[in-house]
């Protein structure tokens, strides 16, 4: 189940978004993750429910300054809903002739992940289909040019597609 939460504090009588806001994910009365709000006051809470029915509250526990701002949202979590998996962490290492690429292993959205997508570029944010792996987490790359530099990002995919890109990583081959 994802779900967008906004968070909004009064001021001069009017409602602002408010970033940074911490707030506890609660399933069935057990915090199961926090998130913070980005600058838009927006975070978007993903979960994977076990089987069974469940409830979750998204609370906002309030600040020095806002305590009085205190309040939770409930939702209704499907069992056995799944999801896309999470970005993985990319990095780059140059070698002889290779760029070796390890990514770490990212939340699977409750259903396994079934391989991983690798895109390359030769500019930033220019990267495209390079290649499609088994699970793993390492890729070497010999496919390169000594001296130039190479951009990538990887993405899981699971039964239910492709998940979140990963960060960019970079490096240029000796």
């Amino acid at each position: 189940m994802t779900s967008d939460v906004l968070v909004r504090t009064r001021s001069n009588h009017e409602w602002v978004p408010f970033a940074g806001a911490p707030l506890s994910v609660r399933v069935d009365g057990t915090d199961v993750l926090t998130v913070v709000t980005g600058v838009d006051g927006h975070a978007t809470v993903s979960y994977v429910a076990p089987e069974g029915g469940h409830v979750m509250r998204v609370v906002f526990l309030g600040d020095d300054t806002h305590k009085r701002a205190r309040r939770s949202q409930g939702f209704s979590v499907n069992a056995g809903a799944t999801a896309v998996p999470a970005a993985p962490v990319l990095a780059a290492t140059a070698g002889l002739a290779v760029v070796n690429l390890s990514w770490t292993v990212p939340f699977d959205g409750g259903s396994a992940i079934t391989g991983y997508a690798i895109y390359r570029g030769t500019t930033s944010g220019g990267e495209t289909l390079l290649t499609t792996v088994a699970p793993g987490t390492t890729y070497a790359d010999f496919s390169v040019t000594s001296g130039l530099t190479y951009y990538y990002r990887v993405l899981a995919t699971n039964a239910d597609g492709d998940g979140a890109s990963s960060n960019e990583a970079f490096a240029t081959p000796l």
